[in-house]
């Protein structure tokens, strides 16, 4: 099972830099703005699943594996308090 990247900023930097593209040149192959791919850099948003398919194309990986390595997540900065997943095996 593919580890579970609820934090993107440890998944995508070494992916872009494998491509040898620039932050600027990766945002252009995605057709975003260079903030949006920062933002997404420094976990302040994250792309729609959509996008993650523009993303993982343009890193040359499958969309599979793309998102199995990625959590969405809209709002807000991650808890310390673990995962979604692991939220609801305390619960029960």
């Amino acid at each position: 099972m593919a580890k579970d990247f609820s934090y993107l900023p440890e998944w995508l930097p070494p992916r872009i830099e494998a491509t040898g593209l620039s932050v600027e040149m990766f945002a252009r192959k995605c057709n975003v703005s260079r903030a949006s791919v920062y933002a997404w850099l420094t976990d302040r948003s994250r792309p729609d699943t959509q996008m993650m398919a523009k993303v993982c194309h343009v890193l040359g990986i499958s969309l599979e594996e793309g998102l199995c390595q990625y959590t969405p997540r809209k709002y807000g900065r991650p808890t310390s308090r673990g995962s979604v997943r692991e939220l609801s095996v305390r619960q029960q």
